[in-house]
């Protein structure tokens, strides 16, 4: 966090160092560059910020998997260790503001909420029935297909992990909201393909 208050303006911190925190809670009124502050010569308080993501299944025994082939790795809609649905989901992958186009903004201030692979699956130290996904396995040496090949990760009679999922975000499921109806016949000409209508082609999505 970047900012030019003088340290004067939010004193009476505690801690250890230089570095040190309000001692009393921040009114509406205080800018954000007073919020964190140095109160002594070392300069300002530095910070870092973590930003929502999404989650990833860490091990094929999660949701008491018996059979670890069974398991999509990759994004979880679900909460940890739980089959209830993560609310926090809609908030993080929903469509952006009109007009904005999120790949023409400075890439400065962009970064990926994961980077996910199937070849960082590795054996569970734990069990060997089960499969975890630690990012960076393969690079190291540890996963299946560093250790026995592609092939193995993905038959039967290896590993058997061939399955993982991801979000979609942004976009819409591609309805009129404006339409009581929209899947009516009325709205398919006779000239309607799939390319050029957009009603042709959901309906024959669904059937």
């Amino acid at each position: 966090l970047n900012h030019t208050t003088p340290a004067t303006v939010v004193a009476a911190g505690s801690g250890s160092g230089t570095n040190t925190l309000p001692g009393f809670l921040l009114r509406p009124g205080h800018s954000s560059g007073q919020m964190l502050f140095s109160s002594g010569s070392g300069g300002e308080l530095t910070s870092s910020i973590e930003w929502a993501t999404t989650r990833l299944r860490a091990s094929s025994s999660e949701g008491q998997l018996v059979m670890a082939s069974k398991a999509y790795f990759g994004y979880q809609s679900s909460m940890k260790g739980s089959r209830r649905f993560d609310q926090t989901n809609i908030d993080i992958l929903r469509g952006q503001p009109v007009g904005l186009d999120p790949t023409s903004l400075d890439t400065t201030f962009q970064q990926y909420s994961w980077v996910f692979t199937l070849d960082d699956v590795r054996p569970s130290a734990e069990d060997t029935t089960h499969s975890v996904w630690q990012s960076g396995s393969r690079a190291a040496g540890l996963s299946w297909t560093a250790v026995s090949g592609s092939s193995f990760l993905l038959t039967g009679s290896g590993a058997g992990i061939k399955k993982f999922t991801s979000p979609l975000f942004g976009g819409f499921d591609g309805f009129d909201i404006t339409e009581a109806d929209p899947l009516a016949n009325r709205i398919m000409g006779e000239a309607s393909t799939e390319k050029n209508n957009n009603h042709t082609h959901i309906l024959n999505f669904v059937l």
